[in-house]
């Protein structure tokens, strides 16, 4: 681990002069090469800001920005959580924070083990890298196996035109350097752990909630915005995503995040995409599993075969991602009903 790191220290050390001697040097260079818009920080309430991302999966035309990152400003410190989804596109990131906040990223928050907010971790130099003591395992783990998946996404070729597609995954992934890209060398884990069910942590209180078997998240409640960050959890005015997670699962993550949502200290959520919103979209979120799963046991009912007429929920189908994530969805739910009959 120790060489791993050295040998890291070194190569971001030497390839980026610019950013560790000058932050508003590297910000006047924001999108430099990639094609892309520069990030933006939108405020939220006072001392918080959000940074939009795209809706649906990582892919060559997002740069892999699909985990909305939060900033909170806290006296001296800097919060961020979700630092982006690899070391050259945290760089960006580092960059629009500096010049809208004046201050550098103090400390970094993991809220779960997902390539797309926590592969650019090595940006932010000096920070403090946070994340559940399980979670932080769970990185040491899989990251190699993450960064080789967010690779493949972002290097994913457009049919009609596979050279345009192959060129906006190479400055998607390394604008201007070769060092900052999604390399083994560049995986930071986090370095100051949390434990237990729930706890505070500067000027969050947080509870760890579990997305799937073994696999907990962080939910952040911002004491004085009252704002709740709810990564992997909610996508406000759209449909949950269920990769990585199960009908079942999803369902008490969320029924526990709306009893926290609903309560008078909460003034709203931010979510894994999606505009800020409210307890509102989580009911929705919940809504929506309970109609697939319904739909999906009444076609189990009849003895529907998989995909002979796909379940559709038209009171859903105009969200943003329905397109992208209702397929899954509807699968997985499928799959673990249809285990069930003959469990």
């Amino acid at each position: 681990m120790l060489a791993r790191w050295i040998v890291a220290a070194m190569l971001v050390a030497d390839c980026t002069p610019i950013c560790a001697a000058s932050p508003k040097l590297a910000c006047a260079l924001d999108g430099s090469g990639t094609g892309m818009p520069p990030l933006v920080l939108q405020a939220v309430a006072r001392d918080v800001w959000r940074v939009p991302v795209a809706n649906g999966e990582a892919d060559p035309g997002n740069g892999g920005w699909v985990t909305q990152p939060v900033v909170v400003r806290d006296g001296a410190r800097v919060w961020l959580i979700g630092s982006g989804p690899t070391p050259a596109q945290g760089l960006r990131l580092r960059c629009a924070i500096s010049a809208a906040v004046g201050r550098e990223v103090t400390d970094v928050i993991n809220t779960r083990a997902h390539p797309e907010l926590a592969l650019a971790n090595l940006a932010y130099a000096g920070a403090r890298v946070w994340a559940l003591d399980d979670v932080a395992a769970a990185m040491e783990q899989r990251c190699l196996q993450c960064l080789d998946r967010l690779r493949r996404r972002l290097s994913e070729r457009d049919r009609d035109d596979p050279r345009e597609a192959a060129g906006q995954a190479a400055d998607a992934i390394s604008p201007q350097d070769p060092a900052m890209t999604l390399h083994p060398l560049t995986i930071r884990t986090p370095d100051h752990l949390l434990h237990g069910d729930s706890g505070t942590l500067g000027p969050f209180d947080w509870w760890a909630i579990e997305r799937a078997a073994g696999e907990r998240t962080l939910l952040l409640l911002h004491r004085r915005s009252r704002w709740l960050i709810a990564q992997g959890l909610v996508w406000a005015g759209d449909v949950p995503n269920m990769r990585e997670t199960t009908l079942d699962e999803m369902a008490a993550a969320l029924e526990r995040l709306r009893k926290i949502a609903v309560r008078p200290d909460v003034r709203g959520v931010l979510g894994e995409q999606g505009e800020p919103g409210s307890a509102s979209d989580v009911m929705d979120h919940l809504e929506y599993l309970a109609q697939l799963r319904q739909r999906t046991e009444q076609a189990l009912d009849r003895g529907d075969v998989e995909g002979a007429r796909p379940i559709e929920l038209p009171a859903f189908a105009d969200r943003p991602g329905y397109a992208a994530y209702h397929g899954l969805n509807r699968q997985r739910v499928w799959r673990l009903l249809e285990r069930r009959l003959f469990d």
